[in-house]
Parts: structure tokens; sequence; C-alpha cells
């Protein structure tokens, strides 16, 4: 097996700071603040020295890690920066020592507030993480899970108000599809259903749907087009709390 040394570090709001009190170990992955970001350190075994496999294996691991974190402290987070280091291979011949050193590879993905959390509180995220991944990891189309969570975390980082609420609509989407509220069972209702049963505002403004404000924001030129992104303007906000409760709701009907 060849072993390499993860390193990285994500990214938050730019005016927001975070402080663990201590560091949080979670199924081999070291989590901790420097500098008012989390960052942490893993190491990853795969059957060859390929460092192109080593570094889509540490991408996955760190983004289902950066999604249990968005959903556990409610705010979104994406990978800043992750370096894949190949461990140094030592070999004894005889009374020489012959030591093996490879090149890291480093992966830029894209840097107030301090939220500084006890000892207590980083307990207590280390239990929900423990939890949450248990849950995800049991779930029939986990990645797709993982994606509505991404998507949320763009959202959430987004400063341009429109494309905020693209972002989200589009986790809004994905999490529709996975409890199987579609256009074939529901028509056109589909999102007025898993509105409705999710506690998400379905009509905004003078009672206009959320699926025609996107609709008009992405396909229809003109005034419509212009009304329509003020009132994603206005409501991107509110309608990121309310998916972000959906997505809670939701994986606390899975299964533990």
């Amino acid at each position: 097996m060849h072993e390499f040394d993860v390193t990285f570090w994500l990214k938050g709001k730019p005016n927001i700071s975070y402080s663990f009190d201590g560091v949080i170990e979670h199924e081999g992955v070291t989590i901790e603040t420097r500098d008012g970001k989390i960052c942490g350190k893993m190491v990853i075994s795969i059957e060859s020295g390929d460092y192109n496999l080593a570094r889509e294996r540490a991408i996955k691991e760190v983004e289902k890690l950066t999604a249990m974190l968005t959903v556990i402290l409610g705010e979104g987070f994406t990978i800043e920066d992750i370096r894949v280091e190949r461990r140094s291979i030592i070999e004894s011949e005889g009374r020489v020592k012959k030591i093996t050193v490879f090149d890291t590879i480093g992966v830029k993905e894209e840097v107030h507030v301090t939220k500084t959390f006890s000892k207590e509180s980083s307990e207590d995220v280390k239990t929900k993480l423990k939890e949450l991944t248990d849950k995800i990891d049991k779930l029939d189309r986990s990645m797709d899970y993982l994606r509505a969570i991404k998507w949320w975390a763009k959202g959430d980082l987004e400063e341009d108000k429109v494309d905020k609420f693209l972002d989200y609509f589009i986790s809004f989407e994905i999490l529709a599809s996975l409890k199987c509220y579609s256009r074939k069972k529901y028509g056109n209702e589909w999102a007025r259903k898993f509105s409705e049963n999710y506690s998400i505002t379905y009509r905004l403004g003078e009672k206009k749907p959320i699926t025609d404000i996107r609709n008009k924001i992405m396909h229809v030129p003109g005034p419509e087009k212009d009304e329509a992104e003020e009132l994603a303007k206005q409501y991107a906000d509110s309608f990121g709390r309310e998916l972000l409760g959906a997505i809670k709701k939701i994986l606390d009907e899975a299964p533990s």
C-alpha cells in the first residue's frame, strides 16, 4: 500500500472566523482551527503510487466532511486548499538508509466575526459528525444528498443574491427528487407539494411560485426577468434558511 498525507483548509464566509477548543478526531481525520479557519489532516492509503488517484480520493473524502460540517454548523463551506503528499519511503541497505522523497500536490479550489467553540461544543460537533456520517453512508443515493448540501453551501457563500437563489434552487430540486416529488407523480405541483411538507415558502412577493421565479430568470428576457430577479434578491436569504431546515429534517427522517 502507498500512503499519502493530506492537509486541507476550508473556506467559509469571509467575515467569519472559527475557533475550536482543541482538536476534533473523526474517523482518522484530525480537525482543528488555525488563524480563524477550519483545517485538518488525514492519511489515505491506495494500492498504487498514482498521484492523480490519491488526489481524487482526497478531494472526495474532504468534500464529504465539508458537507457534514455545513449541515452541523448551518453555514456553507467549500475546500479552499488541499495538499496531497506521498510519504517518504525509508529502506535499509546494510548500514545505509535509503530515503525516497516525493513531490507535493497542491490543489487550489479558490480565502469580522469569530465563532468560538468551547470544549463541550467541539465534542458536540464530533458527536454530530459521527451520527451524520453514519446516516449518510446508509442512505440510497448518498452522493446525491451530498451534492444537494454542496449546492446549498455554494449558495450560502455566494455574494450575488440572484446567483445565490439559483444555487439554492438546484439544491431544492435535488432534494425534491430524492424524496420522490417528481413531475411524473405530481405534475406541475411537485414543487408546491415538496415545499408544503418541508416548511419552505412556495409563493413569494405577490404570490409568485419559486419555480416561476427561477424559470423567468433563466428563460424570459425583459421586464418579467427583471421582476423575477428582484424577488430572488429579496427572498434568497430566507429561501436558504428554510432550505437548510428542510435538509436537516430530511436527514433526521433517515434511519440511524
